[in-house]
Protein backbone atom coordinates (compact mmCIF):
# COMPACT_ATOMS: atom_id res chain seq x y z
CA UNK A 1 0.00 0.00 0.00
CA UNK A 2 0.96 3.25 -0.58
CA UNK A 3 0.35 6.90 0.55
CA UNK A 4 -3.18 7.76 0.19
CA UNK A 5 -4.26 4.19 0.70
CA UNK A 6 -3.96 3.80 4.32
CA UNK A 7 -4.59 0.16 4.71
CA UNK A 8 -2.44 -1.92 7.39
CA UNK A 9 0.83 -3.91 6.83
CA UNK A 10 -0.06 -7.52 7.42
CA UNK A 11 4.01 -7.83 7.23
CA UNK A 12 4.44 -5.66 10.29
CA UNK A 13 0.54 -6.26 12.05
CA UNK A 14 -0.11 -10.01 10.83
CA UNK A 15 -2.95 -10.11 12.59
CA UNK A 16 -4.39 -6.94 11.96
CA UNK A 17 -4.40 -3.18 13.47
CA UNK A 18 -7.32 -4.04 15.13
CA UNK A 19 -5.70 -6.91 17.32
CA UNK A 20 -3.23 -4.40 18.08
CA UNK A 21 -5.14 -1.55 19.55
CA UNK A 22 -7.04 -3.97 21.76
CA UNK A 23 -3.86 -5.56 23.55
CA UNK A 24 -2.50 -1.61 23.65
CA UNK A 25 -5.62 -1.24 24.95
CA UNK A 26 -5.81 -3.95 27.41
CA UNK A 27 -2.16 -2.61 29.13
CA UNK A 28 -3.88 0.39 29.03
CA UNK A 29 -2.10 2.12 26.62
CA UNK A 30 -3.84 4.84 24.03
CA UNK A 31 -3.53 4.56 20.47
CA UNK A 32 -3.15 7.51 18.02
CA UNK A 33 -2.08 7.11 14.30
CA UNK A 34 0.11 9.38 12.09
CA UNK A 35 -1.64 10.39 9.27
CA UNK A 36 -0.27 13.02 6.08
CA UNK A 37 -3.29 14.39 6.12
CA UNK A 38 -3.08 15.94 2.74
CA UNK A 39 -1.06 13.54 0.40
CA UNK A 40 -2.64 10.74 -2.08
CA UNK A 41 0.77 9.10 -3.61
CA UNK A 42 1.14 8.49 -7.41
CA UNK A 43 1.48 4.82 -6.84
CA UNK A 44 -1.47 4.86 -4.68
CA UNK A 45 -4.74 3.18 -5.63
CA UNK A 46 -6.51 6.69 -4.94
CA UNK A 47 -4.06 8.48 -7.29
CA UNK A 48 -6.54 7.63 -10.58
CA UNK A 49 -9.60 9.21 -8.56
CA UNK A 50 -8.17 12.30 -7.07
CA UNK A 51 -5.40 12.83 -10.11
CA UNK A 52 -7.34 16.22 -11.01
CA UNK A 53 -8.33 17.39 -7.78
CA UNK A 54 -5.13 18.64 -6.22
CA UNK A 55 -3.62 21.91 -5.31
CA UNK A 56 -0.46 20.53 -6.80
CA UNK A 57 2.13 17.92 -7.25
CA UNK A 58 4.44 17.64 -4.58
CA UNK A 59 7.80 15.99 -5.88
CA UNK A 60 10.82 15.00 -4.35
CA UNK A 61 10.80 11.70 -2.45
CA UNK A 62 7.69 12.49 -1.80
CA UNK A 63 5.93 12.17 -5.54
CA UNK A 64 1.85 12.67 -4.65
CA UNK A 65 -0.36 15.11 -5.06
CA UNK A 66 -1.16 17.42 -2.02
CA UNK A 67 -5.23 17.14 -2.33
CA UNK A 68 -8.00 19.88 -2.53
CA UNK A 69 -10.41 20.00 0.52
CA UNK A 70 -12.68 22.40 -2.22
CA UNK A 71 -13.74 19.19 -4.01
CA UNK A 72 -16.94 17.97 -1.90
CA UNK A 73 -15.42 14.36 -3.12
CA UNK A 74 -11.65 15.24 -1.03
CA UNK A 75 -13.20 16.58 1.71
CA UNK A 76 -15.80 12.97 2.14
CA UNK A 77 -12.57 11.01 1.41
CA UNK A 78 -10.71 12.52 4.10
CA UNK A 79 -13.01 12.26 6.59
CA UNK A 80 -14.55 9.05 5.75
CA UNK A 81 -10.62 7.79 5.97
CA UNK A 82 -9.95 8.97 9.25
CA UNK A 83 -14.00 7.80 10.74
CA UNK A 84 -13.23 4.48 9.03
CA UNK A 85 -10.09 3.68 10.98
CA UNK A 86 -10.99 5.39 14.11
CA UNK A 87 -13.86 2.87 14.29
CA UNK A 88 -12.84 -0.15 12.68
CA UNK A 89 -9.22 0.00 14.35
CA UNK A 90 -10.94 1.68 17.83
CA UNK A 91 -7.75 4.33 17.85
CA UNK A 92 -7.85 7.11 20.23
CA UNK A 93 -6.84 9.80 17.99
CA UNK A 94 -4.51 10.99 15.28
CA UNK A 95 -1.11 12.61 14.46
CA UNK A 96 -2.40 14.60 11.63
CA UNK A 97 0.58 16.19 9.60
CA UNK A 98 1.14 18.50 6.76
CA UNK A 99 -1.61 20.28 7.19
CA UNK A 100 0.43 23.04 6.50
CA UNK A 101 0.79 21.89 2.82
CA UNK A 102 -2.75 22.61 2.02
CA UNK A 103 -1.95 25.85 -0.14
CA UNK A 104 -1.54 26.30 -3.84
CA UNK A 105 2.19 25.42 -4.94
CA UNK A 106 3.40 28.13 -6.59
CA UNK A 107 0.20 31.15 -6.06
CA UNK A 108 -1.20 29.93 -8.63
CA UNK A 109 -5.31 28.30 -8.09
CA UNK A 110 -6.09 25.42 -10.34
CA UNK A 111 -9.22 25.80 -10.08
CA UNK A 112 -9.58 27.51 -13.05
CA UNK A 113 -9.41 24.32 -15.00
CA UNK A 114 -12.90 23.45 -14.03
CA UNK A 115 -16.25 24.98 -15.13
CA UNK A 116 -18.32 25.75 -11.97
CA UNK A 117 -21.27 23.73 -12.68
CA UNK A 118 -21.71 21.09 -10.20
CA UNK A 119 -18.38 21.87 -8.37
CA UNK A 120 -18.69 24.26 -5.08
CA UNK A 121 -15.78 25.75 -4.70
CA UNK A 122 -15.25 27.55 -2.03
CA UNK A 123 -12.37 30.84 -2.25
CA UNK A 124 -10.27 29.54 0.96
CA UNK A 125 -8.66 26.44 1.20
CA UNK A 126 -7.79 27.15 4.86
CA UNK A 127 -11.59 27.09 5.57
CA UNK A 128 -12.36 23.66 4.30
CA UNK A 129 -8.93 22.28 6.21
CA UNK A 130 -10.75 24.32 9.09
CA UNK A 131 -13.80 21.87 8.43
CA UNK A 132 -12.32 18.54 8.00
CA UNK A 133 -9.92 19.52 11.41
CA UNK A 134 -13.76 20.33 12.69
CA UNK A 135 -14.78 16.98 12.29
CA UNK A 136 -12.16 14.81 13.60
CA UNK A 137 -12.08 16.69 16.13
CA UNK A 138 -15.65 16.08 17.25
CA UNK A 139 -15.21 12.08 15.92
CA UNK A 140 -12.22 12.03 18.94
CA UNK A 141 -14.54 13.45 21.47
CA UNK A 142 -17.24 10.99 20.64
CA UNK A 143 -14.96 8.12 20.24
CA UNK A 144 -14.14 8.68 24.19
Amino acid sequence: AFCGDWQTSQNRFKKGMRDFADRLHAIDVKLLLWYSVCFVGAKSKQYETFKDKGLYFRGGGTQAIVLDPRFPEVREYLINTYERAMIDWDLDGFKLDFIDSFHFGDGYDPSHRFSCGGIAFCPSVQMHVRFVQHVLCVMSVFQN
